[in-house]
Formats: structure tokens, C-alpha cells, sequence
């Protein structure tokens, strides 16, 4: 999805837990403009599986950065 792409690459300087929150904004931006269309639920499904995975990987970044202090 090319703008997906873009939000990666607009995203590749900042570090990981900030990348995955800001890939979650974008998402979740796409998804609210898609809504108002029927014909895209199936594109919504995907961008909700994507942030289910970045909402993990931020999870798993947490949870690891608390174990070091």
C-alpha cells in the first residue's frame, strides 16, 4: 500500500516505540477516512491487523524497556 509506504518512510528516523505509535496514528487516520466508503471494509481489516501488530511490537517495547530499569 503505497500510503502506508509513505508513512513508514515519513517514520524511519525515529526510534522504535516512537515508529510504532506514530505508524498507529497514520493507520488508525486511514482507516477513520476510509470508513464513510462500503466498499473498502476489506482494506479497513488489513489496516486493523496492522495495528495489531504495531500495537504489540509497542507493547513488547514497553515492556522490555521496563525490564532494564
Amino acid at each position: 500500500d503505497p500510503l502506508l509506504q509513505m508513512c513508514s518512510m515519513s517514520a524511519s528516523h525515529l526510534n522504535a516505540s516512537d515508529m510504532a505509535a506514530y505508524m498507529i496514528n497514520c493507520i488508525h487516520q486511514i482507516q477513520s477516512t476510509l470508513a464513510v466508503y462500503e466498499f473498502t471494509d476489506k482494506h479497513i481489516e488489513m489496516l486493523a491487523a496492522q495495528v495489531g501488530n504495531e500495537g504489540r511490537w509497542l507493547k513488547f517495547y514497553i515492556a522490555a524497556k521496563k525490564l532494564r530499569y
